[in-house]
């Protein structure tokens, strides 16, 4: 059976409306894009992190970025499955923090009720929470909290858990409760999503 096009009735009006609607979706979906990047420009200048440097390590293969001030040192490992060990600091010692990746079956939920109870040994805890965040194209967790030290100063910690292939990464930021902003936030994801690992 053949259909002769020619005497299908179009209806222009709405051909019109429909192509209007693509291209506003078109639109908001490139404009969200550049929102989403300018917002993060804005919240890494108020948060004194906009001015990157990358961390790199040959064995394994690591790079990252973090703010250009930042103190970083690489660490010896204390366990066999312990593959990356860092620690930074920012230039006025109101941060630090400490990435480590290491080869683990277990799963990261536990892994983060095994930290709990070791962390809650020490200090005391305020505020804890867990939450489910994307970073990349990668699941991840995002635990925060707040935390007294020996001196009972405060301290924010945001500390971020990723599942990658066979290895785990734990990125962790602990905050003086003064100089905490929320914009932070933003910063601290884009340092976990710039970091690569290669592992031979």
């Amino acid at each position: 059976m053949k259909i002769d096009f020619r005497k299908i009735k179009f209806n222009r009006k709405q051909i019109g409306i429909t192509l209007i609607l693509l291209g506003l979706m078109a639109v908001m979906i490139s404009g969200g894009e550049i929102f989403k990047d300018k917002l993060r420009e804005v919240a890494l200048m108020e948060a004194d992190m906009n001015i990157m440097k990358e961390v790199s390590n040959d064995q394994p293969k690591v790079t990252f970025d973090i703010p250009e001030d930042w103190t970083i040192s690489t660490k010896p490992y204390t366990s066999n499955n312990l593959i990356y060990y860092s620690e930074y600091t920012s230039r006025e010692s109101t941060l630090n923090g400490y990435i480590k990746v290491f080869t683990s079956e277990e799963d990261i939920s536990e892994m983060i009720k095994n930290d709990k109870r070791m962390v809650k040994a020490s200090y005391r805890l305020e505020d804890y929470k867990t939450e489910n965040i994307k970073a990349r194209d990668k699941s991840a967790h995002l635990v925060s909290y707040i935390f007294y030290n020996e001196k009972k100063e405060a301290f924010y910690a945001k500390e971020y858990y990723v599942k990658d292939r066979k290895n785990t990464i734990k990125m962790c930021f602990h905050i003086t409760q003064d100089s905490y902003k929320d914009n932070m936030l933003i910063a601290f994801q884009t340092i976990l999503e710039s970091f690569r690992i290669e592992i031979n």
